[in-house]
């Protein structure tokens, strides 16, 4: 049993469970396939040594440093109420982890469905203001 590693990631667990159920088609299966085979590389990848770089996102530059600092320091606690809009075409964010984070801390959730990460279109802007006023 030295050789091993069991995968307890929440996100693996959790697209295991949807993966088992007798409900699941074909599609929607071969999709939490190919994503949990991704996930579990990152799994086993993690304790790789790293180089310092700087990571090119589609909205800025992340530090080498900032990205330690998140891994290092990961949320344990969290008990400010809280709304989160997530745009459904999120590049950098997976609705999974949004979700995710969204139970764990009690924080309510909002999927705004035309929008991108940073919310900066045109059309971005009344759905931004709606929820801002919904929100306070």
């Amino acid at each position: 049993m030295e050789n091993v590693f069991i995968m307890d990631h929440p996100l693996i667990q959790h697209k295991i469970s949807i993966l088992r159920k007798k409900e699941t088609g074909t599609n929607e299966f071969r999709h939490l396939v190919e994503e949990i085979a991704m996930l579990e590389g990152f799994e086993a990848l993690n304790d790789l040594p790293l180089e310092e770089v700087e990571i090119e996102t589609p909205i800025e530059t992340l530090s080498w440093k900032y990205y330690q600092y998140v891994k290092d320091n990961p949320i344990k606690h969290w008990d400010i109420p809280t709304d989160i809009m997530y745009g459904s075409k999120d590049i950098l964010q997976s609705i999974e982890i949004v979700r995710h984070f969204s139970m764990k801390f009690n924080c309510q959730l909002y999927i705004a469905k035309e929008s991108e990460h940073s919310f900066m279109s045109d059309s971005d802007r009344k759905i931004v203001t709606d929820w801002i006023e919904g929100s306070i």
